[in-house]
């Protein structure tokens, strides 16, 4: 992946992430403030599904 490929999709993953937190606020928050376990575990799974996403769109 080139280096403009690589910063594109870091820029659209931030996008998408900041999104999805919004929209699940309230597991951010949870986790955020309390390190519930459960909701910190989603939110990296969510992280990790939209980054493997963004990644295959890139090398593709």
């Amino acid at each position: 992946m080139s280096a403009t490929n690589a910063s594109r999709a870091y820029r659209k993953f931030k996008r998408a992430t900041n999104g999805l937190l919004k929209r699940n606020g309230a597991a951010y928050l949870v986790a955020g403030k309390r390190g519930d376990d459960e909701a910190s575990k989603f939110l990296r799974s969510l992280a990790r599904t939209v980054a493997d996403q963004i990644r295959s769109e890139a090398l593709a």
